[in-house]
């Protein structure tokens, strides 16, 4: 069997981007009041993995909402994490860009990708400017580790311990973002676990070399999906 060479990271930082740089659940929430006039606070979404979990239903109108959701102008206004804009704004500044892996796809044929990568690019950009390479989407019950395995080592973002281990897998360096969902006994790896985002410029800055003089980032280089 061929290795194919893995995509170059001189100056790329890998990243999640719901949980981790964008508050998804909390715009999930608003849309659900303005829009279907159903209340959900914040330990509601802790009561279940699933929406119909929360306020009823079943998985078809979970994937009917969520696909609603990513379409309309909700999906590409998410408000940023506290600290998140310094913290991309700051990195940036010593050479680094982005790209950015995420689990919004639902396997329908009613979701319009096309439109969830335009809504969810146009977010990013709001919010921290030109950074970021390009956006991958999987499916939200998908591995993001076919697509780790064809980068170079690099650092990876997370908020999911699954996905992060997948990273750890695939020879990146990754870093947890702790959310009330994160179960942190079950981090048998001892991935680093952080609480705000500007502690992720202390430990990149800490054991990386400032890439300013890297060899910039070639945008031909794309994932064999």
């Amino acid at each position: 069997m061929v290795m194919r060479p893995k995509i170059p990271t001189d100056n790329i930082i890998l990243t999640d981007i719901d949980g981790v740089l964008l508050d998804l659940l909390g715009q999930m929430s608003v849309f659900l009041k303005q829009e279907k006039g159903v209340i959900v606070t914040n330990e509601d979404w802790l009561k279940g993995s699933w929406l119909h979990e929360i306020i009823g239903g079943d998985i078809e109108s979970d994937r009917a909402l969520f696909v609603e959701f990513t379409h309309s102008h909700y999906f590409k206004t998410i408000p940023a994490i506290p600290n998140t804009i310094k913290a991309l704004k700051t990195l940036h500044e010593t050479g680094w860009r982005f790209i950015a892996i995420t689990a919004t796809g639902q396997d329908c044929p009613t979701q319009d990708l096309d439109l969830v990568k335009q809504n969810r690019l146009e977010n990013l950009k709001i919010h921290f400017g030109d950074i970021f390479e390009d956006i991958h989407i999987i499916s939200v019950i998908g591995s993001k580790k076919d697509i780790l395995e064809q980068y170079a080592p690099t650092w990876w973002l997370e908020d999911s311990l699954k996905h992060a281990n997948d990273g750890l897998s695939a020879g990146h360096k990754p870093i947890l973002m702790s959310t009330p969902f994160l179960k942190i006994d079950q981090n048998k790896n001892n991935i680093p676990v952080i609480h705000c985002p500007l502690e992720l410029v202390k430990i990149i800055s800490k054991e990386t070399k400032k890439p300013h003089n890297r060899k910039k980032w070639d945008r031909s280089n794309k994932p064999r999906l």
